[in-house]
């Protein structure tokens, strides 16, 4: 049975919310219109002020949400602040009498910070704001009690949801319970409502945890009576598209159709364009409905990038004088009101790639010939409990033996019902036990290790433990702070171990650190500045967590979802980072981490495609990782990945003074084959879509234009436009537009990335074709120039730059050959002969195959 409140319609305003009252301040509060005979939307002054002009702007998106009807995902890029943009519009609901409750859920290890920034925007704990994940059972009744019955936030854990779902308004019938899935979050209280009270809103900040409906999380989540949902997440998507289609049912419901609908029409032929094989069509389809979706669900998602928010100081000055004039119109006395963040400092996010360790990759071969991995490959096994070992072996051996092997959960610790987290740790420690475990323990018997080192986890066992302590050695001499992440508590022990006996001061947060005791440690982290290292496992350091006194980084285990290292990368780069950041992410070659990057990078094109409109090059297919339990003597000495990300993206690597002798260091490193540069990943346009079928070109800061004065939202939007202060236009303005590509046509069409002006009364002729053909390879062979002009990044190629030269020399006999034709169809002159410009020696075979296959094209003699 539910508990029974009185829901008071009339519970008066407290117009203090959101105001410290010790503050007198004199400005007007920043107010937007409302609908007819409605609230209008207050924010307090001193509130209004602190905000950061995208945080401002995005309380003008929520607000027109509110007045639509609709829910919606708040999808800035991490560390751009979106749990305090949500704390302020909340406070500002309150406060304008719009709203009168609202649950905010999240992780048990978020929810701390979730109450500090509702008292930065003026609430008070145990009168405006509640806990419901810590304490007594009586207390969080009580605090239960005096939200649903006056006017407030309560704060509870997806923990709390799955125990006690019926407290927090859920029908206990299951009959009702399944009705109240399909009618709520739709704008109102449905007229065969029963219960005692209902919120307004429902906040769910990660929630990209309810990316798969059938979950017991996401039904109850369901089942909690609500008029409006939002969802705050920087991944929305993070396996496949079908997540994003779970978010917006569960925040718009019917707005993408039903499931199966959705993946026949996007998700299957979206996702098959994005594969490295995929043809022509495929990708020009994908790319065509990735816009569509985009268009259909614009008005409920927002999304800002870093790169557009926190750029160098020039390109903000061009932003601002774009935004500005968009929303001229709209402008109060709050027009001058600029609060921009700082810029952020450099980002270099690199990939280092560890050879095995000899003992390593004997262990690794071992455990391939076994039992339980036949089994896994004949389907008769579990290829989960593979995997999960194999990993362990790329880490370190003594994963293999003892307890290590058995329980190698991150296992969180709350006051109070178990969080969901729990669970799924579970399910991991239960699939890595058993056969394999028994295996693996065998095998690293039959290496015969030094026991002793083995035992200790002496980082001489592991490549991986080589680098790390190496790196984090280098970094604490030169005064960098770092911040190392694991998948599991484990591997955290080992690495604690051998930090300790390197007489390296740390600080470490896993799950079995309660809340408290974690805040405690995060604040003498951020305090002390002679503390050079903070270790944390991913599930629950990677999370909310504001760590910009760490300028290096290091994943030393990767995760299936790419999002989950994103996350813990942006724990360092976010607001309020003004130093460069390197992130390493160490993956060994040949193995199955190698595979799993692979599909990672897969993963990430999904994503980036749906949620950024990047339609960047495809690298790999969707099944790349699907040989998982192979390993060749090459791939696990050089990794074929590692090369081949580097001959599409080494040239463009941005240098620092600091990185140009870090990076040599690093590849000087006996344990380490070379490094790629994550950070350039979908950098470049995908060259295989014709470009009829580019997106539009966009104007500085990602503006694009509309018809003036057309809100995007309809009728709904009218009166969101007006009385707003700040930098954008969000409905109707820059920052809503800049989430799609425009219908009309573009100013600009790419010819192999040379502008031609369609203004032109004639279409591209062929012969400004050909020129951009050959201005393109000119360009192309100048940045590779500049890669052998390098003597020691030349030295770290493992072909020393041979592959480079035969490239040059392809691409100049093909620009030779390409200008003679140019001169025999367009100019009058006799056509000049062209001397080798690089590396051509005579019979070079490269160059011998290419002028065949032109001559096989009949090309006029003259070129020849």
């Amino acid at each position: 049975m539910s508990p029974t409140y009185v829901d008071e319609p009339n519970v008066p305003v407290p117009r203090d919310i959101g105001m410290d009252a010790s503050s007198a301040s004199s400005a007007r509060p920043l107010r937007l219109k409302g609908k007819a005979e409605g609230p209008k939307f207050e924010l307090h002054a001193e509130l209004a002020t602190r905000l950061y002009d995208h945080q401002r702007d995005g309380i003008r998106w929520m607000w027109g949400l509110h007045l639509a009807g609709r829910g919606g995902i708040l999808a800035d890029d991490m560390g751009l602040g979106k749990t305090l943009q949500a704390c302020a519009f909340v406070t500002g609901l309150l406060r304008s009498g719009a709203a009168k409750r609202v649950l905010v859920l999240a992780p048990t290890t978020l929810l701390p910070h979730w109450l500090k920034e509702f008292e930065t925007c003026g609430l008070k704990e145990g009168k405006t704001v509640f806990k419901y994940y810590s304490g007594t059972q009586s207390s969080r009744e009580r605090n239960l009690r005096a939200c649903v019955s006056g006017r407030g936030v309560l704060l509870a854990s997806y923990g709390m949801v799955t125990t006690r779902a019926s407290e927090l308004g859920a029908p206990s019938d299951d009959d009702e319970a399944m009705k109240a899935m399909g009618r709520e979050g739709r704008g109102g209280v449905p007229r065969d409502f029963a219960g005692t009270f209902r919120w307004d809103w429902v906040v769910m900040d990660e929630g990209h945890t309810l990316k798969n409906p059938a979950t017991q999380l996401a039904q109850k989540v369901r089942q909690i009576p609500a008029n409006l949902r939002m969802i705050v997440t920087g991944t929305p998507v993070q396996n496949v598209l079908s997540e994003l289609w779970s978010l917006y049912d569960l925040t718009c419901p019917g707005l993408l159709g039903g499931e199966n609908d959705f993946r026949r029409q996007f998700a299957n032929k979206i996702t098959a364009g994005q594969a490295a094989s995929a043809t022509q069509k495929q990708r020009a389809e994908s790319k065509e409905l990735t816009m569509t979706l985009r268009q259909l669900t614009r008005p409920y998602f927002l999304r800002r990038e870093k790169s557009e928010i926190l750029a160098k100081d020039d390109a903000k000055e061009e932003v601002t004088e774009d935004l500005s004039k968009a929303s001229s119109s709209s402008m109060t006395s709050w027009k001058n009101v600029k609060n921009v963040p700082s810029a952020l400092g450099q980002k270099n996010d690199f990939i280092a790639w560890i050879p095995l360790d000899p003992a390593q990759r004997a262990l690794y071969t071992k455990f391939l010939a076994s039992r339980p991995i036949q089994d896994a490959i004949n389907k008769t096994g579990s290829a989960i409990a593979c995997m999960n070992t194999l990993k362990k072996i790329c880490d370190h051996p003594s994963l293999c033996v003892g307890a290590q092997a058995e329980d190698d959960s991150d296992a969180v610790t709350t006051e109070g019902p178990v969080d969901h987290a729990v669970e799924e740790d579970v399910e991991l420690r239960k699939s890595c036990s058993g056969e394999a475990a028994a295996a693996v323990a065998a095998a690293v018997r039959e290496c015969n290790f030094d026991s002793d080192a083995l035992s200790r986890g002496s980082p001489s066992l592991s490549a991986k433990s080589k680098f790390l302590m190496s790196m984090l050695e280098r970094f604490r001499i030169e005064g960098h702070r770092t911040l190392v992440f694991s998948q599991s508590q484990a591997t955290l022990d080992i690495i604690e171990a051998n930090i300790r006996e390197a007489n390296i001061d740390f600080v470490r947060i896993d799950g079995k650190v309660n809340v408290d005791e974690r805040d405690r440690r995060v604040t003498k982290f951020r305090s002390q500045d002679d503390i050079p290292v903070m270790l944390l496992t991913a599930r629950v350091g990677g999370l909310g967590l504001t760590l910009t006194e760490a300028t290096r980084v290091i994943i030393f285990d990767p995760a299936w979802n790419p999002t989950t290292d994103n996350q813990s990368v942006d724990r360092a780069y976010r607001i309020g980072q003004t130093k460069d950041v390197v992130v390493y992410r160490m993956v060994t070659c040949g193995t199955i981490e190698e595979k799993v990057y692979r599909r990672q990078v897969f993963k990430g094109s999904l994503s980036k495609a749906c949620t950024d409109g990047v339609s960047g090059r495809q690298y790999f297919d969707a099944d790349d990782a699907s040989q998982m339990f192979e390993i060749t003597e090459h791939a696990a000495s050089s990794s074929e990945t590692m090369k081949q990300l580097n001959m599409l993206h080494a040239i463009d690597r941005k240098w620092t003074n600091e990185l140009r002798r870090e990076i040599p260091y690093v590849e000087s490193l006996p344990c380490v084959c070379g490094v790629s540069d994550h950070d350039l990943l979908f950098s470049k346009e995908d060259e295989a879509v014709a470009p009829s079928q580019a997106a539009p070109k966009q104007s500085t800061g990602g503006v694009t234009t509309t018809p003036k004065g057309k809100a995007p939202g309809g009728a709904a939007w009218k009166d969101v436009n007006s009385a707003w202060g700040g930098d954008g236009g969000l409905l109707g303005g820059a920052f809503l537009r800049a989430l799609t590509p425009s219908k009309g046509p573009s100013s600009a069409v790419k010819v192999k990335n040379i502008d031609v002006d369609e203004k032109s009364p004639e279409h591209v002729s062929g012969e400004a074709k050909l020129r951009a053909k050959i201005d393109l390879i000119a360009s192309d062979v100048e940045k590779q120039r500049v890669i052998l002009s390098m003597p020691d990044v030349v030295d770290k190629i493992p072909d020393k730059g041979e592959s480079v030269r035969k490239a040059i020399e392809t691409k100049l006999a093909e620009k030779r050959v390409l200008e003679a034709e140019y001169d025999a169809k367009y100019t009058k002159a006799e056509p000049v002969v062209v001397k080798d410009e690089f590396f051509t020696p005579e019979g070079s075979p490269e160059v011998q195959a290419t002028l065949e296959s032109v001559r096989s094209l009949s090309l006029d003699p003259r070129a020849l």
